[in-house]
């Protein structure tokens, strides 16, 4: 299944290397569906959560390439509730549930600095990277911090 996801980030980069977004969007929606299959089970959870953040990612990137800030804001919230989600979970594993928080503020990381990076501009933009950053994790990036000053 991990191989699978793979190949099709694979054809989503060249795609989107090339110029081809439908095609790039068409293989990081299929590695996006591939990605919360492997989430929940797959016994590698550092990878599985990769492979989970590296497809959304890239659709949001995708779209702010496209100019359509709101659908990648949109690909980071659910991105983000997803592992909120899973970080809340009892009796969730020591293991999953660092990997999980660190990815969280991974996320909110490169959030902040893509906003900030593309000018974003925006009430929803900015309410998303505080949401994030505001979780009770043990650190907030640098980054957000600046971010929200």
């Amino acid at each position: 299944m991990m191989e699978l996801w793979k190949s099709t980030v694979l054809e989503g980069n060249k795609a989107f290397a090339e110029g081809r977004d439908a095609d790039a969007m068409y293989h990081y929606k299929a590695a996006c569906q591939r990605s919360e299959r492997l989430l929940p089970d797959w016994f590698d959870t550092e990878a599985a959560t990769v492979a989970f953040i590296v497809s959304y990612q890239n659709l949001a990137e995708l779209y702010f390439r496209q100019e359509k800030n709101q659908q990648g804001l949109d690909a980071y919230r659910y991105l983000a509730q997803q592992l909120k989600k899973i970080a809340a979970i009892k009796n969730i594993n020591s293991t999953r549930q660092a990997i999980t928080n660190c990815a969280c503020r991974r996320v909110a990381t490169e959030l902040a600095y893509t906003v900030k990076k593309l000018n974003i501009e925006s009430p929803e933009a900015s309410a998303l990277v505080y949401e994030m950053s505001k979780h009770n994790f043990t650190t907030v990036s640098q980054h957000n911090k600046d971010y929200l000053q």
